[in-house]
C-alpha cells in the first residue's frame, strides 16, 4: 500500500471513529466530566443540561464524522494521484472542519439552557 492510500485510509478510519465515540454521548451514558463530552463550563451548569448539550452534540458529531468519512472517499476518487504532501494538509482540513462545526453549533445551543 502506497502513502497516498495510508493517509487516505487514515483519514476514513478517523472519521468513522469521530462518529462512533459520539453515540455513548448520544445514548446519554457518559457522566458529566471534563474528558469526554461538549467542553465549557456552561455544559456543567446541571445533570439535564449536560445530558442534552452533549446528545445534541454527539449527534453533529455523528454527521461530522460521517461527512468527513465521505468528503475522503470523494477526494480519494478524484484526485487518486495528488502529492502526499498536499494530500495531509487536505485531509487535516475534512476532519477538522466538521468536527469545528460541530463543536461551534453545539456551544451556540448552550445559549437555549
Amino acid at each position: 500500500m502506497n502513502k497516498h492510500a495510508v493517509v487516505l485510509l487514515i483519514s476514513l478510519i478517523l472519521g468513522l471513529v469521530e462518529a462512533g465515540l459520539a453515540v455513548p454521548l448520544i445514548l446519554r451514558r457518559i457522566k458529566p466530566n471534563s474528558m469526554y463530552g461538549l467542553p465549557g463550563a456552561r455544559a456543567y451548569d446541571s445533570s439535564r443540561v449536560w445530558y442534552r448539550a452533549n446528545s445534541y452534540f454527539g449527534k453533529l458529531l455523528v454527521g461530522a464524522g460521517i461527512a468527513s468519512a465521505i468528503a475522503t472517499a470523494l477526494f480519494w476518487a478524484s484526485k487518486p494521484h495528488m502529492a502526499t504532501r498536499f494530500l495531509g494538509a487536505i485531509e487535516l482540513g475534512i476532519l477538522l472542519v466538521p468536527f469545528a462545526v460541530a463543536l461551534a453549533l453545539a456551544r451556540l445551543s448552550l445559549r437555549k439552557y
